[in-house]
């Protein structure tokens, strides 16, 4: 297991340029993007701010938080406590944070909360992400929907 000091801190209206950052840098969808880096950066902007928007508006109660190792900002983390299911909203590390454990004990503490509620865990991921969907597979979550672009899975308890 990762022997680092992780931790989680909720949102705060400075972190717009961390959130921004960690959004452009934890997709390589986004890097790899064959535009000029003006013109990727500012549609990384918008894709950011559509995001944000949906979330604040499709769940505005969601926890919505900064991944810390060692107090660096790696990740984000956003999750809505529903009352039939939690939904993992997004889980992002940043590349160079990934494949060392720290992704799975996040989950593995949200299951576990989940669990005592009695309450299943629902997310989505891109089919591509074949590395997130493994993980998910690992810790149980099963496919139940096909939305194209995107796999709906599900954990229960």
């Amino acid at each position: 297991m990762f022997e680092h000091v992780v931790t989680l801190r909720t949102v705060e209206e400075v972190d717009e340029t961390i959130l921004l950052h960690l959004f452009f840098n934890s997709s390589s969808d986004l890097q790899n993007m064959p535009i000029p880096d003006d013109a990727k950066s500012v549609l990384v902007r918008q894709q950011f701010l559509a995001e944000q928007y949906f979330l604040k508006t499709h769940f505005p109660d969601a926890d919505v938080c900064v991944i810390f190792l060692n107090e660096q900002p790696i990740g984000r983390l956003n999750v809505h406590r529903g009352q039939e299911a939690y939904r993992i909203l997004a889980i992002a590390l940043l590349p160079e944070f990934r494949s060392m454990g720290i992704g799975r004990s996040l989950l593995e503490d949200i299951l576990q909360e989940a669990a005592k509620c009695r309450k299943k865990v629902c997310l989505q991921v891109a089919w591509h992400n074949g590395l997130a969907r493994a993980l998910y597979e690992r810790l149980g979550f099963e496919m139940v929907e096909d939305k194209g672009v995107y796999c709906e899975m599900q954990w229960t308890p």
